[in-house]
């Protein structure tokens, strides 16, 4: 992931790409709250109550695209990226996303206790 977009200010630039890995890493962590919203293939995260991250997955020319939406609590759009060049490191992070919202891991394992009894 390149850093296109940067933030100054600051002890060090924060850039788009820090900020991706501090995602990625705190939702691979299972520390981010995701959760399922109303819209299919869309997933939200409520921090502290000043903003919202948004992971959404969308179909662009027959192939998934996605899209990481930063809002504050009026809704008013802070940041979004959904470039092109971004689209493996996004599938990522929704994907983390979705097992979290989900609790892929825990109906996984559920499922495998309920094999283990037939």
């Amino acid at each position: 992931m390149q850093a296109q977009v940067s933030f100054p200010g600051g002890p060090e630039e924060l850039t788009m790409e820090l900020l991706y890995k501090r995602l990625v890493d705190k939702s691979d962590a299972g520390k981010l709250p995701w959760k399922a919203t109303d819209t299919p293939g869309q997933f939200s995260c409520a921090l502290e109550g000043d903003f919202t991250i948004e992971c959404r997955r969308f179909e662009h020319h027959a192939e998934a695209g996605y899209a990481l939406i930063m809002t504050d609590m009026a809704g008013t759009e802070l940041f979004s990226i959904a470039l092109a060049e971004y689209t493996s490191d996004l599938r990522r992070l929704w994907e983390s996303a979705r097992q979290t919202a989900l609790n892929v891991r825990q109906k996984i394992e559920k499922l495998n206790d309920i094999l283990d009894r037939l």
